[in-house]
């Protein structure tokens, strides 16, 4: 197969979300024999989720997942697919699908299949007729510290309202 990835940005992309990989994405990842560079990372063996004094935790169970800052997991996915022959169109927005054709700012492309991954808002899902659009709202930050970890968990922190000055 041949593989061509249109993305309307310029990778690697820095976002709040995607800062890293659950147990079976690891699995799914290696699967598809990319061998990811754990040590720009740190392995976490459950996640946490904290609102205000409660908690609620898992492990993950016999294998551990991986945290890592997200533009550093898109450069090495990036790297991969690359290597593997996928061409990435960079700053190429899809404006739009049909049957076996993408059209794109950078033009028409031939496809016998297209996968839509363009997030939350996916405008792919509604032009194949998958799902209308729905009114949501949400709201994520991040930030990182330089500090020795207190947990080994991804820890998830949220509120019912959220207040920023």
């Amino acid at each position: 197969m041949r593989v061509t990835v249109a993305d309307g940005g310029d990778a690697p992309s820095d976002k709040a979300c995607g800062e890293g990989i659950l147990p079976e994405g690891i699995a799914a990842v290696e699967r598809l024999g990319v061998a990811l560079d754990w040590s720009a990372g740190r392995a976490c063996r459950g996640i946490r989720f904290i609102k205000g004094d409660a908690a609620a935790q898992a492990e993950f169970g016999g294998s551990a997942g991986l945290g890592m800052r997200r533009i550093e997991l898109h450069r090495q996915l990036i790297r991969a697919a690359e290597n593997s022959g996928a061409v990435i169109l960079r700053r190429t927005v899809v404006t739009g699908i049909a049957e076996n054709l993408v059209s794109a700012s950078g033009g028409n492309f031939a496809a016998d299949w297209i996968i839509g991954a363009d997030g939350f808002r996916s405008l792919v899902r509604d032009w194949a007729g998958l799902e209308s659009r729905k009114s949501r709202v949400r709201f994520a930050f991040r930030q990182h510290f330089a500090c020795a970890p207190w947990t080994d968990c991804v820890e998830v922190h949220w509120a019912e309202k959220a207040h920023c000055t």
